[in-house]
């Protein structure tokens, strides 16, 4: 999609689906729902304007990626199964993204959430991220993976379960 007043909402059910969306320019918002599958792939990319994206996975082995670039970004990124990758990428100001694994909804894998890997990435000021890992499904061995690059950096951590491994770089 290319300007003006974008938005894109899609739901997805099943196994070995790639979905890539790239909106550039004015009201961008997009989301994506995927449900009871594996192996899917869910992509979205925003260029410059009032950027929101929101991807939801419910099921095992998926990809997602999220990369913002310019003016509001805000991004969610949330997983119940396990063995997922969430990768969001945010630069410009006031940059914003919730991830959230195993919060909510009871997960296909036997209600646990383990194995996930959250990549995040900010770059601009005033930069703020919120992670939960666990809390309605077990949540164990699971790879956090932050940094942020500016000024007036927040991170926001609530971490449930075992084996968690956590990086983080401020600069």
């Amino acid at each position: 999609s290319d300007g003006d007043r974008n938005e894109i909402d899609v739901a997805v059910f099943g196994s070995d689906n790639d979905v890539d969306f790239e909106l550039t320019g004015d009201y961008n918002v997009a989301g994506f729902g995927i449900f009871e599958g594996s192996d899917n792939s869910a992509e979205i990319t925003q260029d410059g304007d009032y950027n929101l994206a929101t991807i939801d996975v419910l099921g095992d082995e998926s990809y997602v990626e999220i990369d913002q670039n310019g003016d509001f970004n805000e991004g969610y990124a949330g997983a119940v199964g396990g063995f997922n990758e969430l990768n969001v990428q945010q630069e410009g100001d006031d940059n914003i993204l919730l991830a959230e694994l195993g919060v909510g909804e009871d997960g296909p894998s036997g209600n646990i959430t383990d194995g996930n890997t959250i990549s995040m990435s900010q770059n601009g000021s005033q930069n703020d991220i919120v992670v939960r890992v666990g809390g309605a499904v077990e949540s164990n061995g699971n790879t956090l993976d932050v940094t942020q690059n500016g000024d007036l950096n927040i991170l926001d951590l609530l971490v449930d379960g075992s084996s968690n491994m956590i990086d983080i770089a401020q600069e």
